[in-house]
């Protein structure tokens, strides 16, 4: 009685085993097929971000060359800008650089970060390039908010950077 107490203990153990084993290989396979779904539309999506990207880069560079000739810099002769749709902050920039050398064979230049659409500056950069090169007016603005002053025209490109990436 004993011995088939044991038996009949070890049948149960074998069969809640092998029940155990197929629950378990059910679970890998959906999980496999899960993983697989997760990739194809993971791809799709990627896809799909791609090309919302590059309509939204299309939309800033044309809102920039609307910018560019409302605000007049077309007019100006050395006057030159670069659009780029910054993703992460969701907006378009435009930085817009202008030089007007004067009679004394100085150069006044003019360096700005334009937000495309609503015209709000995040950065900018008066100076006068002659021997010394100083800095006359330098300030950025971070995606924090903090208002910042620079130096140097090296310094405002390292500021601005983050805008234009």
């Amino acid at each position: 009685m004993k011995n088939l107490a044991i038996i009949l203990a070890f049948a149960v153990l074998l069969v809640g085993a092998g029940v155990l084993g197929i629950v378990a290989r059910r679970q890998s396979i959906a999980l496999r097929e899960s993983r697989q779904q997760l990739e194809v539309l993971q791809a799709k999506l990627d896809v799909a971000l791609k090309s919302a990207n590059l309509d939204l880069q299309a939309k800033c560079a044309e809102q920039a060359a609307k910018t560019w000739k409302s605000g007049g810099w077309d007019k100006l002769k050395n006057a030159t800008y670069s659009n780029h749709y910054n993703s992460s902050m969701n907006k378009c920039f435009m930085r817009v650089e202008n030089s007007i050398p004067d009679r004394s064979g100085a150069v006044f230049a003019s360096d700005r970060i334009v937000d495309a659409y609503e015209g709000e500056v995040y950065g900018e950069l008066t100076w006068r390039l002659d021997e010394a090169g100083n800095a006359m007016r330098c300030k950025a603005i971070l995606p924090s908010g903090e208002q910042v002053q620079c130096t140097s025209p090296e310094e405002f490109d390292s500021l601005v950077q983050q805008f234009m990436n």
